[in-house]
């Protein structure tokens, strides 16, 4: 059996039953007062049983309530161990002498007589029920707890992601513009068509990343159509001096992958591979799936420096990005083959 499955199982109830904090609550006595009235049920009869169990949850409730919320979060967890315990054993001595009360006082009225114990005997049987109670009580709790935990994390990794996200825009759109804007301006004066082109091809580029501006997470066909878009906007500053080309399996289309993650390898490239090649800089973007993991590479032709690129803005924020969003789950690496080097992102899709 996939143990997998059976944790999401879990989850997914934890989920249900932390959102309906009454029903959880009611679920949790009624079976307490159905377990303990089948378990006496052939001893005294299921009607007194049932009244009695009925009884006794009146102290057991306020009793396992007062320890979960008060005692534990004010003492135990506190490291005030002796006076959690101190604490509860004074609870648990007021419950002994109202199980006494009910046996020997309220059951003679309902028509049932128990022969009378010693104390020491009824202390250690209401200790024991109340214990499995509280004890019970308490892994529910500590499980709801681990639920929010786990909630409040991934929260907190979303809000990271998202800060990380917007941080890699403001370190790499002023360098971008600036060099789009440097380009345009020089157009300007002898070729006004194509500073016009340039432009409307910049401003559809912005257009298009600001319509994601709060999204983490994208389709990777929209991560495809920004490196487009960005493409156009160097293809007019580079001319024949830049082609590029995709081979992107339709199956990755679909996949969600961290927005603006290709791009700054796409600049890389331009930006290392326009040195190496001055006959013409070749890019291409290829995308598979190769089993559970989709697969990103960006080849460019020409050579690189590893100690200059690894040091790039760019290079570590794609770095630091992934480690966040796919811990242990992810491979990032840049190689040289013959004369084109390899851009490689690797994400395990879980489906």
């Amino acid at each position: 059996m996939d143990k997998s499955k059976d944790n999401n199982f879990g989850m997914r109830a934890i989920s249900f039953f932390h959102d309906r904090r009454m029903i959880k609550h009611i679920i949790f006595w009624v079976s307490i007062l159905a377990f303990f009235t089948v378990l006496r049920a052939f001893e005294r009869g299921l009607k007194i049983v049932l009244i009695n169990n009925f009884l006794y949850l009146l102290i057991d409730i306020p009793i396992v309530y007062i320890i979960l919320y008060y005692l534990w979060p004010r003492f135990f967890v506190k490291d005030r161990i002796l006076s959690f315990i101190a604490s509860v054993l004074i609870l648990y001595t007021g419950a002994i002498f109202y199980s006494r009360l009910i046996n020997y006082y309220i059951n003679p009225l309902l028509g049932y007589h128990v022969e009378k114990g010693s104390l020491i005997e009824d202390a250690m049987y209401s200790m024991i029920v109340l214990g499995f109670i509280s004890v019970l009580a308490l892994v529910f709790k500590l499980l709801d707890e681990k639920y929010l935990f786990s909630i409040r994390e991934e929260e907190y990794k979303k809000l990271r992601a998202e800060a990380e996200l917007k941080l890699l825009r403001f370190q790499i759109n002023p360098h971008f513009l600036f060099n789009s804007l440097s380009s345009v301006q020089g157009l300007m004066y002898h070729d006004a068509r194509m500073a016009d082109k340039m432009l409307t091809e910049l401003s559809e580029f912005l257009r298009y990343t600001l319509a994601y501006t709060e999204l983490v997470f994208v389709p990777l066909d929209k991560e495809i159509e920004i490196i487009k878009k960005y493409l156009n906007i160097e293809k007019v500053r580079f001319g024949e001096n830049l082609y590029s080309t995709f081979n992107i399996t339709r199956s990755t289309l679909d996949k969600e992958v961290l927005g603006f993650i290709l791009q700054p390898l796409v600049e890389n490239a331009i930006k290392h591979g326009i040195k190496t090649n001055p006959g013409g800089l070749k890019i291409n973007i290829r995308t598979e799936m190769i089993s559970s993991w989709l697969k990103m590479e960006i080849i460019n032709t020409g050579s690189y420096n590893p100690d200059e690129v690894n040091i790039g803005t760019g290079i570590r924020n794609i770095r630091k990005r992934l480690e966040n969003a796919y811990p242990g789950s992810h491979e990032f690496e840049i190689i040289q083959e013959n004369n084109r080097v390899h851009a490689i992102i690797k994400i395990k899709i879980i489906e």
